[in-house]
């Protein structure tokens, strides 16, 4: 009312209401209809646009929230009174935002107790007398999408990480069948937000999703790289690296890296047009490569793939033997996939020190036009930065024996060659001047050499020797998936040609 006295009056009486109730205890409110109550106060919070109702009406939830133990009855009413607090958490009114922070702080606590105590007994969820969880998700998948302001869609995200934490199973079951009930696609919205905290809590929740069965596992990074491929990359080029590491954080690196892997390889991810399709495959390879060898949560896969162990209890010659297993496991799930971009496949082969083939691949990217862009030269610069890093500091060693390792300096000169004269050339020049002139002195033309394919790993150390792998067979997987490139290349500057005519 506008009347200040009759407020007063009125807030007077509600606040002596409330008081019996809460002064009498179980006996009081366990004969009260706390579920009806509860219903008229989440509709007067949300549908009046007074602050003092709106305040009055939190505190009251509140309150019936802290008699939840005691009235197992209100419990099936969460999923409306968070409905109702989590907006007010966006309201302009400091007094409803600092109340609704504290009801929502109260409210989750009762929830995740309730959600715990759900799956100890875990069966099918009744919407009556129990925990709706059905019910919360969809009042957070509400409120966690694109619609909600951010303090709201913030709150809802802390909320479905919280539950994931305390009832995992059953909210990565409603999160990711067919229902429609989980946030799925309401995460996957929030990984483009311009919030880095949205990013990090939608990836959070992403990743508790995903840690169950393999089934899980696919749909949620399946789900990701979809989004990536579906808006013409901009988002992987905005938000590529937080998402992919946190994934490898929360998931496992090496069964993430594998998984995109394959995900890329098999396709039909941009649907009607092959040569969007390549270009995606070739943005999100140069993106993975580039987190494979700067990410810390990737130091285990950097490990395996050149060879090194990250403890001594695999120094033997047996431990050995099973790491470069691992690696050369590791290097045949990637390589199809980095073949989409001929840089990154060097640069994969360098870490891996097979250094023949890194050469092979490099001296190929002079044979089309196509394959000399100012996108693969960016790349070769970039990567010329990072073999100055501590990460190829054991390749940098190698340059003291070039007679050992001939493949590697015709690797480097091949890049050198394919550069410009601009930092990065004079950067490599550099290096490869530093070579001791002695050692190339005896360095014999034919040394290393392998007819020019690339398909001879030498004993270099890494992931490949033992010659399991068959590097003539990885090279006609090259020479296919770059053939497709280099005919998609072709055929846009035909139909450019066409439309200038």
């Amino acid at each position: 009312d506008f009347l200040a006295e009759i407020r007063q009056q009125a807030d007077g009486a509600l606040g002596d209401f409330l008081a019996e109730i809460r002064g009498e205890g179980v006996r009081a409110h366990r004969g009260a209809d706390l579920g009806a109550l509860a219903g008229i106060l989440v509709g007067r919070c949300g549908g009046s646009g007074d602050e003092f109702t709106r305040v009055t009406c939190i505190n009251w939830l509140r309150e019936f929230v802290s008699l939840a133990g005691d009235s197992p009855r209100l419990v099936p009413h969460f999923a409306s009174i968070i409905g109702a607090v989590l907006p007010c958490m966006s309201r302009t009114e400091a007094k409803v935002r600092e109340t609704a922070a504290r009801a929502s702080e109260e409210l989750l606590a009762s929830t995740t107790a309730a959600a715990k105590a759900y799956a100890r007994g875990i069966g099918e969820i009744e919407s009556a007398g129990g925990l709706d969880l059905p019910g919360i998700l969809a009042a957070l998948k509400k409120h966690a999408g694109d619609g909600a302001k951010g303090p709201t869609r913030l709150e809802a995200l802390r909320w479905y990480a919280a539950l994931c934490d305390g009832s995992p199973e059953t909210v990565r079951r409603l999160s990711l069948d067919a229902s429609g009930v989980g946030a799925l696609d309401e995460l996957l919205a929030s990984l483009g937000h311009d919030s880095d905290e949205v990013v990090t809590r939608a990836m959070r929740v992403l990743g508790s999703l995903g840690a169950g069965e393999e089934a899980d596992f696919d749909v949620v990074v399946r789900r990701v790289v979809t989004v990536f491929a579906s808006d013409g990359g901009d988002l992987l080029e905005r938000r590529g690296s937080t998402v992919v590491r946190t994934l490898c954080a929360e998931l496992g690196a090496e069964r993430t890296y594998c998984k995109i892997a394959s995900i890329v390889r098999e396709g039909g991810l941009v649907s009607g047009d092959e040569g969007r399709e390549l270009d995606f495959a070739a943005a999100m390879v140069e993106a993975m490569n580039l987190i494979l060898l700067t990410a810390p949560e990737c130091a285990g896969m950097r490990a395996s793939l050149s060879g090194l162990t990250l403890s001594k209890a695999s120094t033997s010659s047996r431990g050995t033997d099973h790491e470069n297993a691992t690696g050369a496991r590791l290097f045949l799930a990637l390589y199809p996939c980095w073949c989409h971009s001929a840089v990154s496949t060097v640069a994969l082969c360098l870490l891996s020190r097979a250094y023949a083939h890194a050469a092979h691949v490099a001296r190929s990217m002079g044979d089309a036009e196509s394959e000399v862009t100012v996108r693969a030269l960016v790349q070769i610069d970039q990567l010329v930065h990072l073999i100055e890093s501590p990460i190829f500091a054991n390749l940098r060693l190698r340059l003291l024996e070039p007679n050992r390792h001939p493949d590697l300096m015709r690797g480097l000169y091949a890049l050198l060659m394919l550069l410009p004269q601009s930092d990065a050339f004079r950067t490599l020049h550099a290096r490869l001047d530093a070579v001791p002139t002695l050692a190339l002195s005896r360095l014999d033309v034919n040394d290393g050499e392998d007819g020019g394919t690339g398909t001879k790993s030498g004993e270099t150390g890494g992931c490949l020797d033992g010659g399991e792998v068959d590097l003539e067979a990885l090279s006609a997987t090259y020479a296919e998936v770059r053939g497709r490139h280099v005919r998609a290349a072709e055929e846009r500057r035909v139909r450019a040609m066409r439309g200038r005519g």
